[in-house]
């Protein structure tokens, strides 16, 4: 018996329900005296020698029938003699992944549930390789990560202007680029997380074959990244009532009394003694702040620094608050207009370094002998007098150095710290 197939988009389906047609089998294309004689007087010797070629014809007959569904990524599957991974490694020539040696380098990295999602959607691919959206996609599709590009149409000064506007990144340059990006139209800076489970070279492999020709890409990769464009799926409610994404403007709600913390997979908090966090921030009235706490032990440990009017950076110890400075930020911090505020905290020897900014402007340095909290992760709460919403934005969380590489036409160069 054989199996009826019949063609479907993506390839050769079995039909359900349909009548098998017969196949002659060797025995029975014997003259029916000879089986009679067999039968009778030889004790089925001939039809017991035939079963063991009929049994290897029926196998070779059924993996003539099988090849029908070799031709998609969909269908295919593990045979006797080849796996799937391996046929798939053949298919995806058909859809322009050859062994040519920049193809070869991501096609082999990839197992078979990725191979088969890239020859299925490579038409997509190629149509879109080169362009912002092509690369987020590739990103996306191989190894997961929602990736944040940023480019010269990013700015929102004029070089020798003036500051044309501030609701999208604010004037912080240093968000858009790294240590060594060159700040024109044929730069941009990819940025993602890693959740401990990245190939690198992976990445790098992909973003070469996206790069459009005579560009440069930085890539950057963080501890958090999150520009609040799905769900909360990245967010721990310490304090009630629990903050919401708001689907229109892309931003963390977070209501008066409200304290969020990031899930941040690196495991040991300990390895965060030197570190990096940016936000944009609003807030809806000018007597409210906004608390941003950092090297967050546990809920007695921590610093803080509340911005609104007045900007005050304080010290939690055993539960126990210090005020280590009250100043002014370097320019008015009015309601309902975004702020990009950078909080960056090197260690140097046996002292920390605390340097605050507001859309890039140096707002305070602070620096003491280490004492406690040392080291930690984020949270975000409103002030004790606020009496409505904060608004929080494109927040980025990261030890520092950071860990960068820059993809151009010259090749790779990756930062000391890139593949840790």
């Amino acid at each position: 018996m054989s199996t009826v197939y019949t063609w479907k988009t993506g390839g050769y389906v079995p039909v359900a329900g349909a009548v098998e047609m017969s196949l002659c089998t060797m025995y029975e294309a014997l003259i029916e005296p000879i089986r009679e004689a067999d039968a009778a007087e030889g004790n089925d010797f001939l039809k017991r020698f035939l079963q063991r070629p009929q049994e290897r014809a029926d196998a070779d007959r059924q993996a003539i029938f099988d090849l029908a569904l070799t031709d998609s990524p969909i269908t295919t599957v593990d045979r006797p003699a080849v796996s799937a991974l391996q046929l798939l490694q053949f298919l995806k020539w058909i859809v322009g992944w050859t062994d040519e040696r920049a193809l070869k380098a991501i096609t082999d990295r990839l197992d078979e549930a990725d191979l088969r999602k890239l020859i299925t959607l490579s038409v997509a691919f190629w149509q879109q390789r080169s362009t912002e959206i092509g690369l987020v996609n590739a990103i996306r599709l191989l190894t997961g990560r929602r990736a944040l590009i940023l480019n010269w149409f990013y700015y929102r000064t004029i070089v020798g202007e003036t500051i044309i506007g501030e609701e999208q990144l604010g004037y912080d340059m240093w968000i858009i680029g790294g240590v060594v990006t060159r700040f024109d139209e044929y730069t941009s800076t990819v940025r993602l997380m890693d959740d401990g489970t990245l190939d690198e070279q992976l990445l790098l492999d992909l973003i070469e074959l996206s790069r459009a020709t005579d560009e440069r890409i930085e890539l950057v990769v963080v501890d958090f990244l999150d520009i609040f464009d799905a769900e909360r799926t990245l967010w721990n409610n310490i304090a009630a009532p629990v903050s919401e994404i708001d689907p229109v403007g892309k931003w963390f709600v977070i209501q008066a009394g409200a304290i969020e913390e990031p899930i941040v997979t690196v495991a040991a908090a300990t390895l965060f003694t030197s570190i990096v966090l940016i936000q944009k921030a609003q807030i809806k009235f000018v007597s409210d702040t906004v608390v941003i706490r950092f090297f967050h032990q546990d809920a007695n440990n921590y610093y803080e620094l509340e911005a609104g009017a007045t900007w005050i950076l304080r010290r939690v110890m055993g539960g126990s608050p210090t005020t280590l400075s009250t100043f002014a930020p370097p320019a008015p911090f009015l309601a309902n207009v975004w702020y990009k505020i950078r909080i960056q905290c090197v260690r140097t020897g046996t002292a920390n370094a605390i340097r605050l900014y507001m859309d890039g402007m140096l707002a305070a340095v602070f620096s003491e002998v280490i004492t406690a909290p040392a080291y930690g992760f984020f949270r975000y709460a409103t002030g004790a007098a606020n009496t409505d919403d904060i608004l929080i934005d494109n927040v980025e969380f990261f030890r520092a150095p950071g860990r960068w590489a820059i993809i151009e036409p010259s090749g790779t160069t990756t930062g000391s710290g890139f593949f840790a």
